[in-house]
Order: C-alpha cells, then sequence, then structure tokens
C-alpha cells in the first residue's frame, strides 16, 4: 500500500514537471534550455533524426511517441505516458524538414494506392451505412449471427 502511494505521488510528479516544460517549450522557450532548467533535472532526452518513411518502414508497430512527433505543430511539445504507464515521454518536434518524393517514383506510387484502397473501404462503408439509414429494411441481428456462424464451418 505505502509502495504504491509512493508510485503514485512520484507520477504525479514527474507529470507536473512534464507539464511545465511542455508549457515551456510551447510558449518560446527552445527544448534544450527547458529541459536543462527543468528542476529536478531530466536526463533521459533522446534525439531522433528520422524520416517518417523510415520509421514506417520498419514493419514493426510504431511507438506512439514517434506517431505523436508527426502530428504536433513544429517547435512544439506533448506529454505521453509511456507504454506500460510507469512515466511521461515529452515528446518535442522541433524542426521539420521536407522530403523530395519526386525522387522515389516507387514511394509514390505505393503511397497513392494505399491511400485510394483506404478512402474506397472507406467510401464503401459510408454508402453502405447512408443506405441502411434510407431504407425501410431492417437488420435481422439472430439471422446474421447465424450465417455468420454457419459460414464458418460451425453448424446450429
Amino acid at each position: 500500500m505505502r509502495a504504491r502511494y509512493i508510485q503514485r505521488a512520484a507520477l504525479q510528479r514527474a507529470r507536473a514537471l512534464a507539464d511545465t516544460v511542455v508549457a515551456r517549450i510551447n510558449a518560446g522557450t527552445p527544448a534544450a534550455r527547458a529541459l536543462a532548467e527543468a528542476q529536478p533535472r531530466i536526463t533521459m532526452a533522446q534525439a531522433i533524426n528520422m524520416r517518417r518513411l523510415e520509421i514506417s518502414r520498419g514493419g514493426q508497430q510504431v511507438p506512439p511517441p514517434l506517431i505523436a512527433l508527426f502530428t504536433i505543430p513544429q517547435g512544439h511539445a506533448r506529454v505521453m505516458a509511456t507504454p506500460d504507464n510507469a512515466g511521461w515521454f515529452i515528446v518535442v518536434h522541433e524542426q521539420r524538414t521536407p522530403g523530395a518524393a519526386a525522387a522515389d517514383p516507387a514511394l509514390v506510387t505505393s503511397t497513392r494506392t494505399e491511400f485510394n484502397t483506404a478512402a474506397s473501404e472507406e467510401f464503401a462503408q459510408q454508402f453502405a451505412r447512408a443506405m441502411e439509414l434510407r431504407s425501410t429494411i431492417t437488420r435481422n441481428e439472430p439471422a446474421i449471427a447465424r450465417a455468420r456462424r454457419q459460414a464458418g464451418g460451425g453448424a446450429e
């Protein structure tokens, strides 16, 4: 019980410190300065210098802080919980360097295909939902569930 209380208090203090640092960065203080002046000191700063393509190309799940890095406006920061909720990340987007997509035609083609596929699926779902909402036909959920079970190999 005592250890849990101490851990919770430490997490709250860490969050308050992270919020203070992020507020300073978002107000215009350079990230290096805001981190250096934080009390107690933040020593685990790690710079990431990657292109978005390099992050997503690995085929593995991209960590949420890296995803957030590409959604934060340049010069701003955000606090994010660690995956195990044992601490906090301060994600800072210091500089964005535009890429040259034209230099990689295969990348442009594959990205276009991905977007078209995703857009087509979304449009189809929206169309089906709109048709469902405008029609007088109702869904028979028990029959649908029964048909799914039968199609899956289970007999009813």
